[in-house]
């Protein structure tokens, strides 16, 4: 096993390497080749290392993470053809650094999961940053049915993400009254139409609704927004 991390290490190196060498068009972006740098993947063999459950980990990453990793899943997949590696988004560690309106920042280091949910929440406010798999939000929130939706996740594992960072004084949470979450409802179906996304979607009963017949879905109601004292 110890083999194979130090083999792992200098296959991390070649990949690497050939995310840089082989993208020529975008070496001009010092923001894209510092992402690929700072790209540090274990590749462990099934030989050696028990069953991941990859099969079951429905983790989204938030886009510009996912779209890195992509780029260095092509690149082992040219180095090392014709072998391939399947993620584990679940197992990942991040170091991430949060700037702040005051001009501060603050260092964390978490799991894939409580990352992507800070991206994923920091993103829906600023509309250059739109994907098919971001938020798009009309008033700069995020609700707790949205997380999860990005997240791929369960409401139940997107709100303990999302409370780690509500403890760190990063984020702070607030519940609609189920008119006011109605009302957001109709806003946001509008305001993603006018943007382009696809807002059709099958019926599903949410899990943790409310048990007052009518007040609405809780997922709906649990709104997540930057913590402006923070910020």
């Amino acid at each position: 096993m110890l083999r194979e991390l130090e083999e792992s290490r200098r296959i991390n190196a070649a990949i690497v390497k050939e995310m840089q060498t082989s993208n020529p068009e975008q070496q001009h972006k010092k923001e894209q080749d510092r992402n690929m740098d700072n790209v540090d993947v274990l590749v462990l063999s099934e030989h050696y290392w028990p069953a991941l459950p990859t099969e079951q980990d429905s983790l989204k990453l938030a886009p510009q993470v996912q779209a890195v990793m992509q780029v260095y899943l092509d690149a082992y997949c040219k180095v090392k053809k014709p072998r391939h590696l399947i993620l584990a988004p679940q197992l990942g560690v991040v170091d991430i650094d949060l700037e702040f309106d005051d001009g501060s920042f603050r260092s964390f280091t978490v799991s894939s999961a409580q990352a992507s949910t800070i991206l994923f929440i920091t993103d829906a406010t600023n509309e250059d940053n739109i994907t098919d798999t971001s938020i798009i939000s009309a008033d700069k929130r995020t609700s707790l049915e949205e997380l999860a939706t990005a997240l791929g996740v369960s409401e139940t594992e997107a709100h303990r993400y999302a409370a780690y960072w509500v403890n760190k004084g990063v984020l702070c949470q607030q519940t609609l009254s189920p008119d006011s979450a109605t009302e957001r409802d109709t806003k946001q179906k509008q305001y993603c139409i006018s943007k382009g996304r696809d807002v059709s979607a099958p019926e599903w009963i949410d899990p943790f609704a409310d048990d007052d017949v009518g007040t609405g879905p809780k997922g709906n109601r649990i709104i997540f927004e930057v913590d402006e004292q923070q910020a």
